[in-house]
């Protein structure tokens, strides 16, 4: 439960992106882009774009609340740095 409070309260725990050949390894807490569905990184960049969470899929949405990339249907601010680092890999490339 500790380790729960200390995630909420600290919101800079997004490690720098490594690429490890053209995988894409930004971590949010253990969580990377590439371990998240695509259903997940739908509602990601949908949420980041302004669009209603509605348009969302439910499940999806329910398990980034639950991994903490969620909140209110909007994203945290951690969610946004992966969205963000995800984009400027794919640019890059």
């Amino acid at each position: 439960m500790a380790r729960a409070a200390s995630i909420l309260v600290n919101f800079n725990f997004l490690d720098p992106i490594t690429m490890r050949g053209s995988t894409l390894r930004c971590v949010m807490d253990g969580v990377s882009w590439i371990d998240l569905d695509p259903d997940e990184q739908r509602a990601i960049a949908l949420l980041g774009a302004g669009v209603s969470a509605e348009l969302c899929a439910r499940v999806a949405l329910l398990t980034l609340a639950r991994v903490g990339l969620v909140r209110g249907g909007q994203l945290t601010p951690a969610a946004d740095q992966l969205r963000r680092a995800a984009i400027l890999h794919e640019l890059a490339a």
